[in-house]
C-alpha cells in the first residue's frame, strides 16, 4: 500500500485509485503468449510426426488460440496416420461458423470504441482519461487475440492442388462462397496482420527518448510517479503501460513479440509444401528469440526476466525435437516413447522452475515495482516532508494553469500565475540540489506554466497590481450583482422556508390539499396564509413579514381569472387573420420606407434619427414576434421573421458605423463598475499609470454587451 495525496484532499492517505504496477501481470501475459505460439507449432507438428503421446497430453494448448477446430473430430490428426483427414484439418462450413466470426469480433470492438470515444466528445464530455483507458483496453484485447484472430483467417487462403480448399474440401477455392469470405477476411485481417504491430511500434516510439539507460529508467519513473499522485494522466494518455515493463534495451518487446507470432502464422500458412523447411525456419526463430532474450534481459523486474528465459527455453527445445521429427532423425533418442520422457522431463523442468520463481516472489515480499521502491525510499528518509510540499506545489500550478485557460485570455490572473512559476522554480531548485526523481515532474510542471505565461502574457489586462486590484474588485461587484438578480432561492428565502416546513410538522398540519389556483387562503404548500404570515413574523419581525408577504403575492400569486383572459386573448390576437392582413400592411410600409433608405443612405450623421426611428421599428416587430404578441403573427413565416432579422442588422451595422460608441454602455457589462473602482483609486494612484489604466479601460468599454458576454 502506498501513501499517496488524493486529488480531492490534501492529506496524505492510502489511494490506490492509480496503479503502474504490472508485476504479476506482465508475466501473465508472457505465459499466455508463449503458450499461443505453442498452440501453432502443435498444429505445425501434427505433419512433423510428434509421438503420439505426447500430441495428446498437450492439445489443451490449442485453447489459448480458441482453437476449438482443432480439437473436433476432423480438425486435426492427432498421431493418427490412417485416416481420410486432411493432415491440416477440415471443418465442413468452416468460412462461416468460425473464420467470420473470428475476424468480425476485434472489427466490432474497434468499432464500438470509436463509437464510444465519439459519443463522449459529441456530449462535450472530453475527458482524455477515459478516451486513453478505452484505447488501452482495446489495445490489450487486439494483442491478446492477436495470434487467435490470423490463425483463423490464415486457413481461408490455403488451397489444395486439385483447386479444393484445404480446410473444407467442399468449397472450391476462388469461387462463390469463398471468394466472398475471402474478400472480407483481407479487407478486416489485412489492418489487423500488419497494422496491429505498426500501432505498438508508433506508441512505444514516441515514449523513448533517452539514449542512456538511466535516464530511460529516471523518465519513466517520474511518469508513473505523476500518475500515482495523480498529478496528471500522461502515463495513460501515450499508453506508457506498453513501455513500463521494459527497460531501455527491451523497450520494443511488445513490438518484437507481435513480429514473431506473425513469423510463426506466414511459416504455418505458406511452408506447408515442405515440412523440413517449415520446422527448421520455426526452429531458427526460437532460437533468435531465445538469444535475444538472454542479451537484452528486457524486463526492468529480473524475475521476468528469468520467466521470459525459460520459456524461451522451452519453445527451442520443443522445436528442436520438431524438427527432428520433421527430418526423419533416427536414433535412440528419437524412439517415440524416449522423445515422450525427454520431452516431458525438459517441460516439467521448466515449470518446476516458473514455480520455484513464483514462490520466491510471494515470499520475498516487499515493494515489487521499481517507482514503489523509489517511493518507498523516500518515506523512509527525511525527505519526505519536503516532498509533500513538492507535490502540493505541482498540483496548486496544473489548478492555476487550467484556470488561466478556462477564463478569457484578458481576465487571466497573470501576477497569480508568475507567483505559481516561481514557486515551482524554488521546489525545482530544491529537488535538482539532492538529485531527486522529482526533478524531472517538477521540470515538467515548470515548462507547462512558462508556456502558458508566454501565450497568455501579451493579452493578459491584470499585469500591474493596482489594475488587478480593480479589477478584482469591480469584477465581483458585477458578478455578485448578477447572483442576487438570477438566483433562484436566496440563501435567507431557503432559510425561512425550510423553517416554514419545520413549524408546519411541529403543529402537526401535514396533511396536503390539493390547491385550486384562484383560493388565495392557502399557499402552494397547503398551508394557512394567516398561519403562514403569523409564523413569518415570529421569525423576522411584522415589518419584514409584511414586506415579504406583498413580495411573494407580486411573484408567486396565482393567476386570477383576469389574467388568464388576457393570455386567451393575447393568443386569439397571436392567431386571428384580421390582424395579420393589419400587421401586413405596416410590415410592408416598413419594408418599403427601409428599402427606399438603404438606396439613399450615405451613412452620415444628419441620417442618424432616421435610423434610430427604423430600428426601434423593426425591433419592436421583432420582439413581438419572438414572444407571440404580434397581432396576427402565426401567419408569418420563419423566412419573414429572417428579413426582418436582417433589416435589423443591417440597420444596426450602420448605426455603429456612424456612431462607435452606441453601445459602449451596456448595463450590465462587466466592465460597467470599473469606472467608480478607478475613481475611487484616483487619487492614491500616481497619475501617469492612472492615465495608462483609463486608456485601456476606455479601450475594454469600446466593446459592445454582446462581445463582452461572448468573451465571459
Amino acid at each position: 500500500m502506498l501513501t499517496v495525496p488524493s486529488r480531492h484532499s490534501s492529506d496524505y492517505e492510502v489511494y490506490n485509485k492509480n496503479t503502474v504496477n504490472f508485476f504479476w501481470s506482465e508475466k501473465c501475459v508472457l505465459v499466455v503468449k508463449y503458450l499461443q505460439v505453442y498452440g501453432v507449432m502443435w498444429n505445425m507438428a501434427q505433419v512433423w510426426k510428434w509421438p503420439y503421446i505426447w500430441i495428446a497430453w498437450t492439445q489443451w494448448t490449442v485453447w489459448f488460440n480458441l482453437d476449438w477446430f482443432s480439437t473436433s473430430s476432423r480438425g486435426a490428426l492427432r498421431g493418427k496416420s490412417q485416416t481420410d483427414i486432411n493432415k491440416w484439418g477440415e471443418l465442413d462450413g468452416y468460412l462461416v461458423i468460425y473464420a467470420l466470426p473470428f475476424i468480425i469480433v476485434p472489427v466490432v470492438c474497434i468499432l464500438m470504441t470509436v463509437l464510444y470515444q465519439q459519443l463522449l466528445k459529441r456530449r462535450k464530455f472530453q475527458l482524455q482519461g477515459y478516451t486513453a483507458a478505452t484505447t488501452a483496453l482495446l489495445l490489450q484485447f487486439l494483442q491478446l487475440s492477436y495470434m487467435p484472430v490470423c490463425l483463423a483467417v490464415s486457413r481461408v487462403f490455403y488451397c489444395e492442388t486439385n483447386g479444393e480448399l484445404s480446410v473444407d474440401p467442399s468449397k472450391r477455392c476462388w469461387t462463390g462462397e469463398h471468394l466472398v469470405v475471402s474478400i472480407c477476411c483481407l479487407l478486416l485481417g489485412v489492418p489487423l496482420f500488419i497494422g496491429l504491430p505498426a500501432l505498438i511500434y508508433r506508441y512505444i516510439d514516441q515514449t523513448v527518448v533517452y539514449d542512456l539507460e538511466s535516464d530511460h529508467e529516471r523518465r519513466l519513473q517520474a511518469w508513473e510517479l505523476s500518475y500515482i499522485f495523480d498529478l496528471d494522466d500522461v502515463w495513460l494518455r501515450l499508453q506508457l503501460w506498453l513501455t513500463s515493463s521494459f527497460r531501455l534495451q527491451g523497450a520494443y518487446f511488445s513490438f518484437y513479440q507481435l513480429i514473431f507470432q506473425a513469423y510463426c502464422l506466414v511459416l504455418f500458412l505458406c511452408f506447408r509444401f515442405s515440412i523440413a523447411a517449415q520446422s527448421t525456419l520455426f526452429c531458427l526463430g526460437c532460437v533468435l528469440c531465445f538469444l535475444l532474450t538472454l542479451r537484452t534481459q528486457p524486463y526492468r523486474n529480473p524475475s521476468s526476466n528469468v520467466v521470459a528465459c525459460v520459456l524461451g527455453a522451452l519453445l527451442v527445445v520443443n522445436s528442436a525435437f520438431g524438427m527432428f521429427n520433421a527430418y526423419g532423425v533416427q536414433n535412440s533418442v528419437m524412439v517415440s516413447g524416449t522423445e515422450t520422457v525427454c520431452l516431458l522431463g525438459f517441460n516439467s523442468a521448466g515449470a518446476m522452475c516458473l514455480i520455484i520463481v513464483v514462490i520466491w516472489c510471494m515470499c520475498s515480499g516487499g515493494y515489487t515495482w521499481p517507482s514503489h521502491r523509489t517511493l518507498h525510499r523516500i518515506r523512509s528518509s527525511s525527505l519526505w516532508p519536503v516532498v509533500e510540499r513538492w507535490v502540493a506545489a505541482v498540483r496548486e500550478g496544473y489548478a492555476v494553469d487550467a484556470d488561466c485557460y478556462l477564463c478569457s485570455p484578458e481576465c487571466v490572473d497573470i501576477l497569480g500565475l508568475e507567483e505559481r512559476i516561481r514557486a515551482l522554480r524554488r521546489a525545482w531548485l530544491d529537488a535538482s540540489s539532492v538529485g531527486s526523481v522529482f526533478t524531472v515532474i517538477l521540470s515538467d510542471a515548470l515548462e507547462q506554466l512558462l508556456r502558458t505565461h508566454a501565450v497568455m502574457a501579451p493579452v493578459a489586462l491584470r499585469g500591474k497590481e493596482v489594475w488587478d486590484k480593480a479589477w478584482i474588485s469591480g469584477g465581483r461587484e458585477a458578478f455578485m450583482k448578477r447572483e442576487r438578480t438570477y438566483k433562484l432561492v436566496p440563501p435567507r428565502k431557503r432559510r425561512i422556508i425550510t423553517k416554514l416546513l419545520a413549524l408546519k410538522a411541529f403543529i402537526g398540519d401535514r396533511s396536503i390539499r390539493r390547491l385550486d389556483d384562484d383560493d388565495p387562503d392557502y399557499d402552494e404548500f397547503g398551508m394557512s396564509m394567516t398561519v403562514r404570515r403569523q409564523l413569518t413574523s415570529m421569525l423576522v419581525g411584522s415589518t419584514d413579514a409584511d414586506d415579504m408577504h406583498h413580495r411573494r403575492n407580486s411573484t408567486f400569486a396565482p393567476k386570477s381569472r383576469l389574467a388568464a383572459e388576457e393570455e386567451k386573448k393575447r393568443k386569439e390576437m397571436w392567431s386571428s387573420d384580421d390582424a395579420h392582413e393589419k400587421s401586413a400592411l405596416i410590415v410592408r410600409d416598413l419594408t418599403e420606407k427601409t428599402e427606399a433608405f438603404l438606396k439613399t443612405c450615405k451613412k452620415e450623421k444628419e441620417e442618424m434619427d432616421i435610423v434610430v426611428s427604423l430600428l426601434r421599428q423593426w425591433d419592436d416587430i421583432v420582439c413581438q414576434y419572438e414572444k407571440h404578441e404580434l397581432e396576427g403573427g402565426a401567419g408569418f413565416s420563419d423566412t419573414n421573421a429572417e428579413e426582418w432579422f436582417t433589416y435589423r442588422h443591417i440597420l444596426s451595422n450602420i448605426l455603429r458605423e456612424m456612431d462607435p460608441l452606441v453601445d459602449a454602455e451596456s448595463e450590465g457589462s462587466i466592465y460597467s463598475t470599473m469606472d467608480d473602482q478607478f475613481d475611487q483609486a484616483e487619487d492614491v494612484v500616481e497619475p501617469s499609470l492612472t492615465e495608462e489604466i483609463q486608456q485601456q479601460a476606455q479601450g475594454m468599454l469600446s466593446l459592445s454587451s454582446r462581445d463582452v458576454s461572448d468573451k465571459v
